[in-house]
């Protein structure tokens, strides 16, 4: 804005205050329909899910991992969103974004967030804060699917940092690879320090950030690898 001449700064400010009353009042409008609509998917997914799950149970019992139970959930039309709701009762601020899982195993995740009026900037792109913690969400569900297969190890986030690249618009997919971590923990004997990343891309699959977290790992005591098994 500086380098503009006063004419230009006064049209980008008038441009920018139009575009985030029109985000405003569009979010306002299209919030309440939006929020049922997600309700309906989910509701549809348990409902549907019933069935292989009963059918799951009863020949394998139950899932013991965050990718089995995605396995059966994402077995179903909207499955992956009944699944994705109930990461949002155990972490509701994460619930905020209306992110779904896309994929979960023990080597990697990702997970893809809707392009809404209440989750942009005044300059009419996702707010960095948002891609923030999508970041976050995809990196934490990686990092947690690994370590229910370390069952002597364990870990906590302790920073996050995330660098942005480009404007993010329209539906933004984070993925996070947990495959050469995983090597590293196994061998793990004393605390360390890794730092697990999620890249964030566009619909076109340009890269519009990075977000980087930083987990404290370290050896459970045995007490809590009896409370584990």
């Amino acid at each position: 804005w500086p380098q503009c001449a006063g004419g230009g700064v006064r049209t980008v400010r008038q441009t920018t205050v139009r575009q985030t009353m029109r985000d405003f009042f569009v979010g306002l409008l299209v919030y309440p329909f939006m929020l049922l609509v997600g309700l309906l998917e989910a509701l549809l997914g348990f409902l549907l899910v019933l069935a292989p799950l009963c059918v799951h149970l009863a020949t394998k019992g139950a899932p013991r991992s965050y990718d089995g139970w995605f396995s059966v959930f994402s077995s179903v039309p909207c499955g992956r969103r009944a699944f994705s709701s109930l990461i949002g009762v155990i972490a509701p601020y994460t619930a905020s974004i209306g992110a779904t899982l896309q994929e979960v195993s023990a080597s990697s995740v990702t997970a893809s967030m809707p392009d809404r009026p209440w989750l942009r900037n005044p300059f009419s792109s996702v707010h960095a804060i948002a891609l923030a913690n999508l970041g976050e969400l995809t990196t934490g569900i990686a990092v947690l699917s690994a370590l229910q297969g370390l069952k002597s190890v364990r870990g906590i986030p302790v920073a996050v940092n995330t660098s942005y690249e480009k404007k993010a618009r329209g539906t933004v997919t984070c993925t996070c690879s947990m495959a050469s971590v995983l090597e590293a923990l196994r061998d793990v004997q004393e605390p360390c320090r890794k730092p697990i990343e999620g890249v964030l891309t566009n619909a076109k699959g340009e890269r519009v950030a990075v977000c980087s977290v930083v987990w404290a790992f370290s050896l459970k005591q045995k007490g809590e690898n009896a409370a584990a098994t």
